[in-house]
């Protein structure tokens, strides 16, 4: 053949097919859907359509079935939701997500599906949400968050190898003193007080009604017991002196 280009066009409607595309690549994929395959020597390409037949999602495979290439995910009407670059099966480079406004959600990079470079979010309206510096999957230096209006909301600062300490900032970038609250990631709510800038006291987070996590700061560092739960019942503890991991139990 003049492309040496082997095409498979495969339909299908299978559930199971697309139930495990959704657990791979944490994109919702309907329980029935179309699907087409291209090959050619080095890469299988599997396209998946929405019912209208608009493209949902075009993901890359090496010929060992590990995503491998640029891989993209689209809205309904043809603007892109994510598009991430992968290696051998990892995340490998950059990946961006996108508002259906086409604005930027989230720019981040990967190396051998770990973090690794800074990670930026944003909110719709295009102004920065989060900063934080990542070096092989572990936040290091820093991470910072802002209030919609640009002001700094909290500061966690890398003083030594992983310790951190946490700054606190009200809406108008003024260092806090009293509750503090804010959301974190998949809708969590964080709650803590502050004293002068520095996070200080009880600190919990909150899934609904539920504390998953609850310990204490002290001028700004994690001091004493920090204990996780699950379904109200208490999972495991961390032990931490002004910042510093000492046990986990």
């Amino acid at each position: 053949m003049s492309s040496r280009i082997i095409i498979l066009v495969i339909v299908l409607f299978s559930a199971l097919a697309c139930k495990a595309q959704t657990e791979m690549y944490r994109i919702e994929l309907p329980e029935d859907c179309q699907m087409i395959v291209s090959k050619d020597l080095k890469t299988i390409t599997k396209t998946f359509l929405y019912s209208d037949g608009t493209v949902q999602a075009i993901v890359k495979f090496n010929l060992n079935d590990q995503r491998h290439g640029l891989c993209k995910w689209y809205y309904q009407d043809g603007s892109l939701i994510t598009k991430a670059r992968y290696f051998n099966g990892w995340l490998d480079g950059r990946l961006v997500s996108f508002y259906p406004n086409g604005g930027r959600r989230r720019v981040s990079y990967y190396r051998y599906g770990k973090r690794d470079g800074i990670l930026k979010r944003y909110y719709e309206d295009g102004k920065l949400y989060a900063k934080t510096k990542y070096v092989r999957g572990k936040v290091r230096e820093y991470a910072k968050r802002y209030h919609p209006n640009g002001k700094l909301e909290f500061y966690k600062k890398e003083v030594a190898p992983e310790v951190f300490q946490l700054f606190l900032y009200n809406k108008y970038g003024i260092p806090d003193n009293g509750e503090h609250r804010f959301s974190i990631l998949s809708g969590l709510e964080y709650i803590t007080t502050a004293k002068d800038g520095l996070a200080h006291g009880v600190f919990e987070i909150l899934d609904g009604d539920q504390v998953i996590q609850r310990g204490n700061y002290y001028n700004g560092y994690f001091h004493g017991l920090r204990s996780f739960y699950k379904d109200g019942e208490l999972e495991r503890t961390e032990e931490f002196d002004m910042g510093k991991r000492l046990a986990k139990n």
